[in-house]
């Protein structure tokens, strides 16, 4: 749940200071810490509800604190001198997408998936034995071994698996 900046307000041990003015006159007065060391100065931040809010700390934090912002500045400067234009920016500034390369290759892969199906469309008009022939050389098999599954002679198995393919381009071409 949300806060105004008024409930906030009421709480600025929990919340931090809305008003810096306020916090001046506070810090005159005197704020100590649970150790009781004088908090003489402040820094700002933003809350998650995007208000500006004010915390008091000792001058040792707050240098600490700005040099660390510094350096993360400066660190961001020198990447941008040598990329000036980031991701990030493109992003925020002209909300640019970079495209997916997983995206191509979906494609591609649907595109593969495709073009198997149609071939094993083509090698179903084939005869049994010359579905058996191509479906086993697709697998690995080598012609001796697929001689020996269907029991013909490896030249045989040879020349006959040379033709279906040749068949197969042919039928391919004429389809596309």
């Amino acid at each position: 749940m949300n806060k105004t900046k008024k409930e906030k307000d009421m709480y600025p041990n929990i919340y931090g200071y809305g008003d810096l003015e306020v916090l001046k006159k506070e810090i005159d007065k005197g704020i100590f810490d649970e150790q009781g060391i004088r908090l003489t100065n402040w820094i700002h931040f933003i809350d998650i509800d995007g208000h500006r809010r004010f915390v008091p700390c000792t001058e040792e934090y707050f240098h600490k604190h700005r040099n660390l912002n510094r350096n993360e500045q400066r660190r961001e400067n020198r990447a941008r001198e040598k990329c000036p234009v980031s991701m990030d920016d493109l992003k925020d500034k002209y909300n640019y997408e970079f495209p997916d390369p997983s995206y191509a290759e979906n494609i591609e892969k649907q595109q593969e998936e495709d073009l198997v199906d149609y071939l094993w469309e083509l090698i179903s008009e084939f005869k049994e034995i010359e579905q058996t022939i191509i479906r086993l050389h697709f697998e690995g098999y080598t012609d001796a071994q697929i001689g020996v599954a269907i029991n013909r002679a490896t030249s045989s198995v040879q020349e006959r698996r040379v033709r279906l393919i040749e068949k197969l381009k042919e039928k391919a071409t004429k389809f596309r």
